[in-house]
């Protein structure tokens, strides 16, 4: 989690103005692709905009040469991060033509040999389109996952937060999505304890994600932020209300994770091997459900090198990990 905040912040920031500069900082066969710095929202509880100004979009031809690059070293899968990945494009000059956007992008990737996997992280809810949409079911390359920060579910407080999206909005792309591409893992992140938040918000809330049952989900307490717009606001949630309200959404999190996982078993599904634990005899991989770092894994008690894409039938399951038995080697 570090290494993609890491890569959202601004410390490297310079390697991504000057090609050929960036340093791949992964030591797996995965990669960041940063797709533009900066961001256009205005959410009230975020300090992004003020430290990193308005969004400054790369090019597809800067980009298509990065991936190039990563490619040759041999890394398999493509995550794209920016602060805001949907909004990619809506920046950039094109000469009189439709500039492009994140599924053009997506397209142009997906063209780049020796890149087997492309992951989708930050897709704010209220730029979702259709086109994306589409491009996630039809592109083979493109996993079957994307990371939509909701934040919340409240039509009060979602707008308070300056999210321009609604309760309904955000329901109706959810529900788009599956019908789109069934099997979709969904993985979003949520806030809680934001200022005035009353017990039958926090509830909604709680409701929302028992409704809904998201494949991944990340919890954070809200943090009074002064050079926010909600740093205007009073912090009405107490530290301890916050943390109880966290502990109770993760609890129910981890049901549902735990649940899901049991439907994996006696199924199978292409694992990318990122490890192999010498000291155990253990192989740790990742479906196409799970981004590194932050999301679940797949054990393996037998020696697979890490790069490989091998096929895994399940066989037990926990709350963030599954067992499985190596079916076959799948070629690169």
């Amino acid at each position: 989690f570090r290494s993609i905040l890491t890569h959202l912040g601004g410390t490297e920031a310079a390697h991504y103005a000057r090609p050929g500069r960036r340093l791949l900082d992964t030591k797996n066969y995965y990669s960041y692709l940063k797709i533009a710095e900066g961001c256009d929202n205005e959410c009230s509880f975020c300090a992004i905009p003020n430290m990193r100004g308005l969004q400054k979009s790369r090019s597809i031809d800067s980009l298509l040469e990065e991936t190039e690059r990563i490619a040759a070293k041999g890394i398999k899968e493509l995550i794209l991060i920016s602060q805001d990945l949907t909004m990619y494009g809506w920046d950039l000059k094109s000469n009189g033509k439709k500039a492009p956007r994140i599924h053009n992008l997506i397209r142009e990737l997906s063209l780049t040999d020796g890149i087997e996997w492309i992951r989708i992280m930050y897709a704010h809810p209220a730029h979702i389109t259709n086109d994306l949409s589409a491009t996630i079911s039809e592109q083979s390359k493109v996993c079957n996952y994307l990371d939509m920060p909701v934040q919340h579910i409240n039509d009060r407080i979602l707008k308070s937060m300056q999210r321009s999206t609604s309760s309904a909005k955000i329901r109706r792309i959810i529900s788009d999505l599956r019908q789109n591409t069934p099997d979709i893992a969904l993985r979003t992140s949520i806030i809680v304890g934001y200022p005035n938040e009353s017990e039958e918000e926090f509830q909604e809330l709680y409701d929302f994600v028992e409704e809904i049952r998201f494949d991944r989900l990340g919890v954070f307490t809200y943090s009074h932020e002064e050079t926010t717009s909600a740093g205007l606001m009073e912090d009405t949630v107490s530290k301890e209300l916050k943390l109880e309200r966290m502990d109770k959404i993760m609890l129910l999190q981890q049901e549902i994770s735990e649940q899901k996982n049991k439907e994996m078993i006696n199924e199978v599904y292409t694992v990318l091997i990122d490890e192999y634990k010498a000291d155990s005899g253990i192989s740790i991989g990742r479906t196409y459900k799970d981004a590194p770092e932050v999301d679940n894994i797949v054990v393996l008690k037998e020696k697979v090198e890490a790069g490989i894409f091998v096929d895994v039938k399940i066989i037990s399951s926990a709350v963030y990990e599954v067992t499985g038995e190596l079916s076959n080697y799948r070629p690169s």
